[in-house]
């Protein structure tokens, strides 16, 4: 939110939504609000819990597939008006990398690290999701060099970004005793900040840089 700065009446796209956790934050700023996820389940909770605020709406679509979501635009924020603008917010693809990374403890040294198994490589990720409704999708890793890549052929600036590292309550999950730098000094998360240079995107650019961000 803190990137993303939304303000009174523009119209803001959510990119894979999920259960819609930033809805009621932008619509409280003025702007008018629309999430998309691919996972009907994930767009039907959003639906049951903030299906009723005002100026808010879920579809059903891939983001890959402009065309399904662009009758809800143009957009101020996301994919775009002239010069509007588009806030990544992910985990890190240097550090969180499904199946390829994970925290590691050594208690010789009394160190917590961050053990990453592969990075420059893109990968399409299986991941089964548990719980009521088993099902399985997937996470697209890509290196850094890749998003700022397809980002400038898109026509985009690169204006700001921020690393963040874990909450407490994720480091409360990890299992250590006593103080760690790791808390402090491994970002897990990360934010970007770009800039629509001047001219609306072409579509088949959008959809090249659609497919890169998962």
């Amino acid at each position: 939110m803190e990137l993303a700065a939304p303000r009174k009446q523009q119209r803001v796209l959510d990119v894979g939504c999920g259960q819609g956790v930033l809805a009621e934050a932008i619509v409280r700023c003025g702007a008018h609000y629309t999430g998309i996820d691919v996972s009907g389940t994930l767009v039907r909770k959003a639906i049951a819990r903030h299906g009723k605020t005002a100026n808010s709406r879920f579809p059903h679509c891939d983001a890959s597939v402009p065309s399904r979501y662009a009758k809800h635009g143009p957009f101020d924020l996301a994919v775009l008006r002239p010069r509007g603008r588009i806030v990544i917010v992910m985990t890190h693809p240097c550090f969180r990398i499904p199946r390829m990374s994970g925290w590691g403890i050594d208690p010789g040294r009394k160190l917590v690290y961050r053990r990453v198994d592969g990075y420059l490589s893109s990968r399409k990720i299986p991941i089964r999701l548990h719980g009521r409704h088993v099902a399985k999708t997937f996470s697209y890793h890509r290196p850094l060099s890749e998003y700022s890549r397809e980002l400038a052929r898109a026509g985009f600036s690169i204006d700001a970004l921020e690393e963040r590292t874990v909450t407490v309550e994720q480091q409360r999950k990890i299992a250590i005793r006593g103080p760690s730098r790791h808390n402090e000094d491994i970002p897990v998360y990360w934010g970007s900040w770009h800039r629509a240079l001047g001219t609306v995107v072409e579509r088949t650019a959008l959809r090249a840089t659609a497919g890169q961000m998962g």
